[in-house]
């Protein structure tokens, strides 16, 4: 069963996990391919929503958690690797500016839009900072 069986499936919901995305609902029609004012008149209830898009926004979901969990893999090798003594401390992680420059990087993700990277290492960067960790964000 997935997440999103578990949460109400209503407009508020949508709008709550398409922004947790770091999504605009213009970003989010273009992704399911239908104009914005569909996903305006679903998150305001006007509308019913298709059970497709509830299972694009969980793949979205699925992806910036394992976006999140692979950076955080990351730092747990790091901290092996340094017989557990706190690497250097400090991070610098990659954001984008654009599409374009998201799609000219070799970036090994299946996360296909830079808002939503972005989102993944914003969300990475505050967990690493829980831990202590400097965290700081550079553009590519």
């Amino acid at each position: 069963m997935d997440d999103m069986q578990h949460a109400a499936r209503t407009g508020a919901t949508l709008r709550a996990y398409r922004q947790s995305l770091g999504l605009s609902a213009q970003r989010l029609a273009e992704k399911l391919n239908v104009v914005p004012v569909s996903v305006t008149a679903w998150e305001s209830g006007m509308e019913h929503i298709p059970q497709p898009v509830w299972h694009l926004v969980e793949e979205l979901r699925r992806d910036l958690i394992d976006e999140v969990r692979e950076l955080l893999q990351t730092e747990q090798e790091l901290h092996q690797e340094s017989e557990g003594e706190t690497p250097n401390g400090n991070w610098s992680l990659p954001v984008y500016r654009s599409q374009r420059d998201y799609g000219n990087a070799d970036v090994a993700t299946p996360i296909g839009d830079f808002e939503t990277y972005n989102n993944a290492q914003l969300l990475g960067g505050l967990l690493l900072e829980s831990m202590g960790y400097t965290v700081g964000y550079r553009y590519e």
